[in-house]
Parts: C-alpha cells; structure tokens; sequence
C-alpha cells in the first residue's frame, strides 16, 4: 500500500519529487528529527483533503528554496 500511496502523492503533488519525502508512518522519534517544516496529513479518500495538498504544493512551489525539503 505503500507504494501506491507514494504514486499517489507524486500524481497530485506540484512539487518535483526531490523536493519532498513521502512517509508512510510519521512517529514521534521522526518527528524529532524535524528542525523545522510542514508535515500533511493526507486523506487519501478525501476529495478536499487532496485539493488542500494540492494547493499546499502549488504555493509551495512558487516560494520553494532548493535547499529545503517538504515531508508528507
């Protein structure tokens, strides 16, 4: 399911795929590991859930620093 849950991320994303890590399971040791950032939770059912996504991804896009990544 993994996997194609990742497709579906990348099909609906407005950012290339290097500019964001898709995790499946998000726990509270991985959240540690974040310095700063935007973690989405994704309906995957949900029709409102994916437009937020996609317009979360699309605003990102236009202010997007190369050297940052978006994790979702």
């Amino acid at each position: 399911m993994g996997l194609e849950r990742a497709r579906l991320v990348e099909k609906y994303s407005n950012l290339p795929t290097s500019a964001y890590r898709f995790r499946e399971n998000v726990d509270d040791q991985t959240l540690k590991e974040f310095r700063n950032g935007i973690v989405f939770l994704l309906a995957f059912w949900s029709g409102p859930s994916i437009q937020a996504f996609q317009f979360l991804t699309a605003t990102l896009r236009e202010m997007q620093n190369p050297s940052r990544t978006f994790s979702c």
